[in-house]
């Protein structure tokens, strides 16, 4: 399926402001590649593995979505992903796991629109969680705004502290951040 707009359940709806046209669509495995690459280029991202990816791209095409620009010649060049599934034992819930938007197309919507994309092609989805670090800003501020688009309630707390990963002890040199579990809705159906 490609759109260059989304029909959104509540008042979420977003015009692209993208100067080529933006297709979205549900990942294959070959698109696993690319989303690895830019995970890896978005310099906010854990980088793991490329194997995750392929596996993401797979086995979960139905809550993971590539955007690509359409450039002039028709080819198209990806510039965004979300990589999310549905917990089992929360079968209605999106869990987006990474989203990642190439640096030319910041602060025009994308991630937003593409986890809308996702939720309102599953009329089952009624809820959509995220972890995100206490530092991370963007992603902060686009869980809200989803909260707020939808009219949907946002709960927020601590379900990985920093010490549950792995420190020096174990090799690893930088900390990383605890992580806050971030939690939208219920999402009103159309």
């Amino acid at each position: 399926m490609t759109l260059t707009s989304t029909q959104t359940r509540g008042s979420v709806g977003s015009t692209p402001t993208e100067q080529a046209p933006t297709h979205l669509r549900p990942t294959v495995k070959t698109d696993g590649a690319a989303l690895w690459a830019m995970a890896r280029d978005s310099g906010a991202l854990d980088l793991n593995s490329p194997y995750a990816y392929l596996m993401m791209a797979h086995w979960f095409a139905e809550t993971c979505l590539i955007a690509e620009q359409v450039q002039p010649d028709g080819n198209r060049q990806p510039v965004g992903f979300v990589a999310g599934f549905c917990p089992p034992d929360h079968p209605d819930t999106l869990f987006v796991w990474q989203v990642a938007v190439d640096a030319s197309q910041r602060g025009k919507g994308l991630a937003g629109r593409m986890i809308r994309h996702i939720v309102d092609a599953a009329p089952h989805l009624t809820h959509i969680e995220a972890t995100v670090t206490p530092s991370n800003g963007p992603s902060d501020a686009l869980f809200r705004g989803l909260a707020k688009g939808y009219g949907a309630p946002l709960s927020t707390h601590e379900v990985f502290s920093a010490d549950a990963f792995p420190g020096p002890a174990q090799g690893v040199s930088a900390p990383h951040e605890g992580e806050v579990l971030y939690r939208i809705g219920p999402i009103a159906n159309a």
